[in-house]
C-alpha cells in the first residue's frame, strides 16, 4: 500500500528529500493560498502567480514545527526550509517596496511548482498515456497529470521529439518543465523567416540541428506552412551521412566568420 499524508504519497516526497515539515508546510501552503483574500502577485520569472506570506502568520499557525523558540530562531528555521529540499516545490521570491531614496521593509511571495507538485499527488498514478506524444513523455519516466495533457495535445509531434533529445543532451530527459520550454523555443524559431546564409542567426541553440538549420536550411525554398518547413528540414538533414553534415557544418560557419 502506497501510504499518503493529504493526498501526497510519502514515497514520492521521500525521492524529492521532503521531510514531514516539509510535507506539514506545504500542506498548510496549499490551503492558505486558497484563501479569497490573499495578497496575489504575478511573477514573470517564474510564470505564475505567487502569495504573499507574512512569516509571523505562518510561525504563529504551525506550532507544531516552530514551538519553544524564539522569534529570531523562528524565522531562521523557516529560512533554512525553503532553501531546502521544499525549495523544489516551493520557491521563494522577495520583493523589495523601497521607491528611490524612501524607506520601506520586503514582502516574501511563494510560488508553487505546480509540475513537482502534482508529481506527489496520488490523483495521477492511473493516468496512461493515449497518445503519441503521452507516449513520449510517459517514456522518460514523467508522470503525467492533466495539466501535461492538456498541453501536450497542442503539441508538434516531431518537434517534441526534437526538444526530448536537446534535453537529453543536456542531461535534462526527465525534466518536462526544461523540454516544455526548449519546445517552444523551437516553435519560435521554425516559424521565423528564414535568414541568409550569411546571418549567424539565433543564439538560441548551441547544438548540431539549430546550426544547421541556420547554415544550410535557411538556403532551400520552404512553403509558407510550418508543416512543411518542418518536412523539409527533415528529408534535407536524412539524405546526408553523419561525414557529409560535418563537412557541411564545417564549410558554413568558416564562411559565417571571414
Amino acid at each position: 500500500m502506497d501510504f499518503t499524508v493529504n493526498n501526497i504519497r510519502i514515497d514520492r516526497a521521500n525521492d524529492l528529500g521532503l521531510n514531514s515539515e516539509d510535507l506539514i508546510l506545504l500542506s498548510w501552503f496549499i490551503q492558505f493560498s486558497n484563501g479569497s483574500k490573499i495578497e496575489r502577485k504575478y511573477i514573470k520569472k517564474e510564470n505564475d502567480i505567487g502569495y504573499w506570506v507574512n512569516y509571523e502568520t505562518l510561525i504563529k499557525e504551525l506550532p507544531i514545527i516552530f514551538n519553544g523558540k524564539t522569534e529570531k530562531g523562528n524565522k531562521e528555521k523557516l529560512r533554512r526550509m525553503f532553501n531546502g529540499n521544499l525549495s523544489k516545490v516551493l520557491t521563494r521570491k522577495q520583493y523589495s517596496n523601497k521607491t528611490g531614496n524612501s524607506k520601506g521593509g520586503s514582502k516574501v511571495f511563494i510560488v508553487l511548482n505546480r509540475f513537482v507538485y502534482e508529481s506527489l499527488l496520488t490523483s495521477i498514478n492511473n493516468i496512461q498515456p493515449s497518445t503519441d506524444n503521452e507516449l513520449l513523455i510517459h517514456s522518460l519516466g514523467i508522470s503525467l497529470d492533466n495539466n501535461i495533457i492538456n498541453q501536450l495535445s497542442k503539441m508538434d509531434t516531431e518537434i517534441l521529439e526534437l526538444a526530448i533529445e536537446i534535453a537529453k543532451d543536456k542531461d535534462k530527459g526527465k525534466n518536462y518543465k526544461y523540454i516544455k520550454g526548449v519546445y517552444k523555443n523551437l516553435e519560435i524559431e521554425m516559424k521565423k523567416p528564414q535568414e541568409s546564409a550569411n546571418s549567424q542567426g539565433s543564439n538560441t541553440y548551441k547544438n548540431f540541428r539549430s546550426i544547421f538549420n541556420n547554415s544550410i536550411i535557411a538556403q532551400k525554398q520552404y512553403s509558407n506552412t510550418y508543416k512543411n518547413k518542418f518536412a523539409n528540414f527533415t528529408q534535407t538533414i536524412d539524405q546526408y551521412s553523419d561525414e557529409e553534415l560535418d563537412s557541411i557544418i564545417e564549410k558554413s560557419q568558416r564562411a559565417k566568420f571571414k
